[in-house]
């Protein structure tokens, strides 16, 4: 199946069939929805606010504990509004709907929480960013880069799909979904912008498309994951891995872009300076 990630629709979007439903942040809808899961006077907002006060007592939640509480909560309202699959007016989707939805009430109200569990796994990340730190200095050639798919100008090259990637950091997406989703648009995105670099250094060539995948992808995708300056990485798949169910990591196309990220990841981390020639010259 074809991702359709385009922000600007509020349609719903198949994702594939382990990540089966996703619809872009709807600010309107998004504000009464939480009007309603947060009013104390039903059970969800009651269930949300013995939720924060445990978040304040214990320190020690995880990543797990927050998937397995908005999976119930999701369940609860569901049940409480007769959306369920049992009810005349159940419609395919209702529980990853809602599902997103109440995601994208709770977590903007846990960054604490978040951010807490992201400290305590972030040792491994420590030694990334010292990676990081001589590793941006690299060119595209020296990466690996197939001569052909190498943007102008090093600064510039795959901008777009490096600010998708930036937005990917847990700190900063609305939730995992969010996240995972802005993954996949980075690379669609460095599949379109592959194949135009491609056209641009060859406007001969007979195929008028270039496959960008597999060997030649990889190259890009470290490319662009070290020029993002995220830093974060070993946290982040902690939470991933911690949150979604193995279907979504692993299968798809949410799981192909989430084990290309790991292999990127594993890469930066095993490379030293003598992997890489010093007489190539840096583009400018």
């Amino acid at each position: 199946t074809n991702t359709n990630t385009n922000t600007n629709t509020n349609t719903n979007t198949n994702i594939d069939d382990a990540f089966s439903y996703f619809h872009p942040l709807d600010n309107g809808f998004q504000v009464l929805f939480e009007q309603l899961l947060l009013d104390p006077r039903f059970e969800e907002g009651r269930i949300i606010t013995k939720w924060k006060d445990l978040e304040k007592k214990n320190k020690n939640l995880t990543m797990r504990n927050i998937s397995r509480f908005l999976y119930h909560l999701t369940q609860t309202l569901l049940k409480n509004t007769e959306l369920t699959s049992d009810k005349p007016y159940f419609q395919p989707h209702f529980f990853e709907a809602t599902h997103l939805m109440i995601c994208r009430c709770i977590f903007p109200r846990s960054k604490e929480l978040v951010q807490c569990i992201v400290t305590k796994n972030s040792e491994k990340d420590i030694s990334y960013s010292k990676q990081l730190a001589w590793m941006s200095e690299l060119t595209q050639e020296q990466l690996g880069v197939d001569a052909r798919l190498c943007g102008p100008k090093h600064s510039t090259a795959y901008a777009q799909a490096i600010q998708h990637i930036k937005e990917v950091e847990i700190g900063i997406c609305l939730t995992p979904q969010d996240s995972v989703i802005g993954l996949i648009e980075a690379v669609h995105s460095i599949q379109k912008t592959a194949t135009a670099y491609y056209h641009d250094h060859c406007p001969n060539a007979q195929d008028k498309d270039i496959v960008v995948n597999g060997d030649t992808l990889f190259p890009i995708v470290v490319f662009c994951v070290i020029q993002s300056t995220v830093h974060t990485w070993h946290a982040w798949l902690h939470c991933m891995e911690n949150f979604f169910r193995k279907e979504i990591l692993y299968f798809g196309q949410s799981g192909f872009c989430f084990t290309l990220l790991k292999a990127t990841i594993s890469y930066v981390m095993s490379r030293t300076p003598s992997h890489f020639t010093s007489d190539t010259k840096t583009d400018t």
